[in-house]
């Protein structure tokens, strides 16, 4: 039996209702026996994530609330790589699309795309494939400082990850502590290992690494 009538569980990632109600409708719709979990931002897909065990393919808008920039694909792909992603995103700019292929995605679909363009590409990766627009498919840029400052990213843990999250938008380790429910020690310890991670010196290179995380960014932008 092809994959893509097999049982499948997907979890529909996106901070705005409207569109996650209406491609949720069409899912259900056009693809047989799936079941579908919504999430509205990042905490939402973490906790789908942890807690379910059987999750066959997130569809993910790139910037929702409580992650910044790709650092929520990089931890994604860090720590659930198993699960294929497609991108469903408002940004179609050719740099997003490559720098989200080198982080291993499955699809790069457009919100501009009719419903039945983003079915088909859906669709394909259900059925082991991969789908990219077609004035994407060579978009696969040589960002070497990009994707090794991801690698780095990818190593650290849960905890550094959201240790670092919080770093990067300028909180100080009381702030995080705070924030985290830790102790100051801890959050200190956490830093440390973050810093030997990712082989910078000073928070100031986290801030640094946090702005060329950020989709905005222009992709020749460098590290301090």
């Amino acid at each position: 039996m092809p994959m893509e009538y097999l049982p499948h569980h997907v979890l529909v990632a996106d901070d705005h209702p409207l569109f996650r109600a209406a491609l949720v409708q069409a899912l259900v719709d056009r693809i047989t026996n799936i079941s579908i979990t919504e999430a509205e931002n990042w905490i939402a897909v973490e906790k789908s994530l942890n807690e379910q065990t059987q999750i066959d393919l997130l569809l993910l808008d790139l910037c929702m609330p409580g992650r910044a920039g790709y650092s929520g694909l990089i931890y994604l792909r860090s720590h659930f790589p198993q699960i294929p992603v497609v991108i469903i995103s408002g940004i179609e700019d050719e740099a997003v699309i490559s720098r989200t292929r080198r982080l291993g995605i499955a699809a790069f679909i457009p919100k501009s795309a009719p419903l039945s363009l983003m079915i088909t590409g859906i669709h394909e990766v259900l059925s082991g494939g991969t789908w990219f627009p077609e004035t994407a498919q060579n978009s696969l840029n040589t960002d070497s400082e990009f994707v090794s400052l991801a690698q780095k990213i990818g190593t650290l843990t849960t905890h550094q990850h959201k240790v670092f999250q919080l770093i990067g938008e300028g909180l100080l380790n009381k702030q995080i502590a705070y924030e985290l429910g830790l102790s100051l020690s801890t959050v200190k310890a956490h830093t440390t290992a973050i810093l030997k991670k990712l082989e910078m010196q000073r928070r100031t290179q986290v801030l640094a690494a946090m702005r060329h995380l950020s989709v905005e960014v222009d992709s020749s932008e460098g590290l301090e």
